[in-house]
């Protein structure tokens, strides 16, 4: 299974990190953890359009979107 975190680093070596800027898609993932709260708040309008369809493709695909809205 592959999942990757988005703004936080998990211990564990199967949660991978990912970049928001980065060539790679998040389509090859099955889970895609965000952490809100530490995405920098001043992503080019350009990567955050990608990535919005890529979340909405995820979603029709029935993979696995976990979203944190606070630190924890």
């Amino acid at each position: 299974m592959n999942i990757c975190s988005i703004g936080r680093q998990f211990s564990s070596a199967e949660v991978g990190i990912f970049q928001l800027d980065a060539p790679r898609t998040l389509l090859d993932f099955d889970i895609v953890i965000f952490d809100l709260a530490l995405i920098p708040g001043s992503i080019e309008f350009r990567v955050a359009s990608r990535r919005r369809t890529e979340i909405l493709d995820l979603l029709k695909l029935g993979r696995t979107i976990l979203v944190f809205l606070a630190d924890f």
